[in-house]
C-alpha cells in the first residue's frame, strides 16, 4: 500500500498522527489503523472513503491455476460482509510508506444470490470433495484475497492526506 500526499483540510479528527522519524512508526500506524477501522463500516465522509459494510463488488474475475487445479470464475454483483473487522497482525514499510510485508486476518461473508445451475453444480462438487478442493484451492483463494485487501487498502490510503497520518 502506498500513502499518497494530498491536501484535505476537512480531515477526520480521529485519524492519529505519527512522527515520520519515530523509531516505532510502524507500531504507531498500526495503532492508528485500529482507531480508524471502526469508522470504515459507515465510511469516512470527510476524506471520501466509502462504506465497506457491505462491501460491494460489481465484478470479480479470478483466473488462477496451480499444478492440480485451474480456477476460472467471474462473479458479479457480490456483497461482502464483515470487511471492517480485519486485523493487521504485522507489516513492514519502506521509507516511502509502501507496504512490503503484511499479515492480515479477515473473515468476510458473501451474499451468493442469483447463482446459475452451472455454479450450483460446481458448488455441489466442492461440497462433496471439500477437503481435497480446500487443499488445492487455498493458495489461489489466499492470493486473490490478498489482492482484494491490498486494493481496498490502497483506495483508503489514497483518500487520507499524508500530513494527517505522518507529521
Amino acid at each position: 500500500m502506498t500513502i499518497h500526499p494530498t491536501s484535505n483540510p476537512a480531515s477526520a479528527s480521529y485519524i492519529p498522527k505519527c512522527k515520520a522519524d519515530d523509531p516505532q512508526l510502524e507500531k504507531c500506524i498500526l495503532d492508528g489503523v485500529e482507531k480508524v477501522r471502526p469508522h470504515l463500516a459507515n465510511g469516512i465522509r470527510e476524506i471520501n472513503v466509502p462504506p465497506v459494510e457491505p462491501f460491494a463488488i460489481d465484478k470479480l474475475q479470478v483466473d488462477r491455476n496451480n499444478n492440480n487445479l485451474k480456477m476460472k470464475l467471474v462473479l458479479t454483483h457480490m456483497k461482502a460482509y464483515g470487511c471492517s473487522t480485519f486485523k493487521i497482525n504485522t507489516f513492514k514499510s519502506d521509507h516511502g510508506m509502501k507496504l512490503r510485508e503484511h499479515d492480515t486476518n479477515q473473515e468476510c461473508l458473501t451474499d451468493l444470490q442469483n447463482i446459475n445451475k452451472e455454479l450450483k453444480d460446481a458448488l455441489r462438487f466442492f461440497n462433496d470433495n471439500r477437503e481435497q478442493v480446500y487443499e488445492l484451492a487455498l493458495p489461489i483463494v489466499e492470493e486473490t484475497g490478498r489482492e482484494i485487501v491490498l486494493n481496498i487498502g490502497n483506495n483508503v490510503l489514497k483518500a487520507i492526506p499524508i500530513q494527517d497520518v505522518v507529521a
